[in-house]
């Protein structure tokens, strides 16, 4: 009986054990877990927008922008009386959003132009960040600008 006894408290003891061990396993899986886990980097999406009138429509307005690839610059060509927008990434923070317009003639009476950089982070809605805008009249020309926004 004795021994019954003195076993029955060893299984007691060893069960205990054991649940002491699967708890303390579990709570440090938990830690763990949460240690070691990484968060993603934010990415960010960048538009470039342009909207552009002008009395004459044969006007052209040249138009370079930085693209994801950060040292890379792409150029178009497009009409004055037109809209243009553009989208690009995903980039990282420290990315310098670069948006150019001019045009090469000296008189750009009655040009109205509006450039934009708008950023979207990790997919939330784009949010405008920088903008410039051009309303030539016969007073004065201004042939262009350079807008730029760096992602923090």
């Amino acid at each position: 009986m004795k021994r019954k006894k003195e076993l029955t408290q060893q299984n007691t003891s060893h069960r205990a054990l054991k649940h002491l061990s699967l708890s303390l396993i579990i709570i440090f899986s938990f830690f763990n877990y949460g240690c070691d886990k990484e968060e993603d980097p934010d990415h960010y999406y960048v538009k470039y927008k342009i909207e552009s009138s002008n009395i004459d429509i044969n006007n052209k307005l040249n138009v370079s922008f930085k693209t994801e690839n950060d040292k890379d610059i792409s150029s178009i060509i497009m009409n004055q009386n037109r809209n243009w927008e553009m989208i690009i990434g995903p980039v990282t923070s420290g990315f310098e959003a670069t948006l150019m317009v001019w045009n090469d003639k000296s008189e750009l009476n009655n040009l109205q132009l509006i450039g934009e950089i708008h950023i979207s982070k990790n997919d939330s809605p784009f949010s405008i960040k920088a903008i410039r805008s051009i309303n030539n009249n016969l007073n004065y020309s201004i042939n262009g600008f350079t807008l730029v926004y760096m992602i923090e």
